[in-house]
């Protein structure tokens, strides 16, 4: 074969792996990177947004995630650790300019996160690119802004019942002494008794009553509504148990669209929907 028959090959494979070699550095250029330390470990989070300003923080002494501001109540975890686990997968796209006061990303002081463990972050929020799957941010003081993975911000809420945990009771369903519900003209009361659980004086089988007693053992609201929602409402029944000698009632009201509302102390009254309700007592009715 001639040298003139070989230079076209060789040429079309030196031209391969020129461009395969540039893709290769290309690539390198864009490689992501996370926003934040793998190890990121957050105990307290203040929020502050359009129409919403929070802080919650984790309380070691019960697990659990308690919203301080701008009132107690315990938060709903599977929210708030979301979003820290969002925000450890969050990626870096790109590097971008200084942002200026009448920037183009709309990062300023009235969106922001603020993270504390030992170590703060306070992350600067602006508007999300036009594709919508990225934000601009800005990280504490550095001037720059970052486009960035917006996946974090579905986690944050517009109103503060979105984050609230809506637990209306829960109990240690092996410390139950007695149970009895009523609503409208429906009443149901098991009695436990040497381990033994009894509705409405008839014997339960021993699975029938394991599975009866932890399905009723946590009562979930839908969501919260303002007090005076009980002024057009009627009394419709109650839940009353007693759990390690300790007896906890619950009032039950029904509301014009038939929903029901439950108050408790702290002046919060849980809504929850009437097809909720129903599902709740055929679990009775089943047995």
């Amino acid at each position: 074969m001639s040298i003139k028959k070989l230079i076209l090959p060789i040429l079309a494979v030196v031209l391969v792996l020129i461009y395969a070699l540039t893709e290769i550095s290309n690539n390198d250029e864009y490689i992501e990177r996370r926003m934040f330390p793998e190890e990121l470990k957050i105990n307290k989070i203040t929020y502050y947004g359009k129409d919403i300003n929070f802080t919650v923080e984790y309380d070691n002494n019960t697990n659990q995630w308690m919203i301080k501001n701008p009132e107690t109540w315990p938060a709903n975890g599977e929210e708030i650790n979301g979003l820290i686990d969002a925000l450890k997968e969050t990626n870096i796209i790109t590097e971008l300019g200084v942002v200026e006061d009448n920037n183009t990303y709309e990062i300023t002081d009235k969106r922001y996160l603020l993270l504390n463990n030992g170590m703060t972050y306070k992350i600067y929020i602006g508007k999300r690119d036009p594709s919508y799957k990225m934000v601009y941010v800005k990280v504490n003081d550095d001037k720059k802004a970052k486009l960035v993975d917006a996946a974090f911000t579905n986690y944050l809420p517009s109103s503060l019942n979105q984050i609230k945990d809506k637990t209306v009771y829960s109990f240690d369903e092996k410390k139950l002494t007695s149970y009895k519900i009523k609503i409208g003209n429906k009443t149901f009361e098991i009695r436990a008794d040497s381990g033994k659980y009894f509705i409405d004086n008839k014997r339960l089988e021993d699975n029938t009553s394991k599975a009866l007693i932890e399905s009723i053992s946590t009562l979930t609201g839908n969501t919260f509504v303002d007090k005076k929602n009980l002024d057009n409402a009627s009394l419709e029944g109650y839940i009353e148990y007693i759990v390690d000698n300790e007896t906890k009632r619950f009032d039950i009201y029904k509301d014009k669209d038939g929903d029901y509302l439950i108050p408790t102390k702290k002046d919060s009254i849980f809504k929850i929907y009437n097809f909720s309700i129903e599902s709740f007592l055929k679990k009775f009715e089943k047995t």
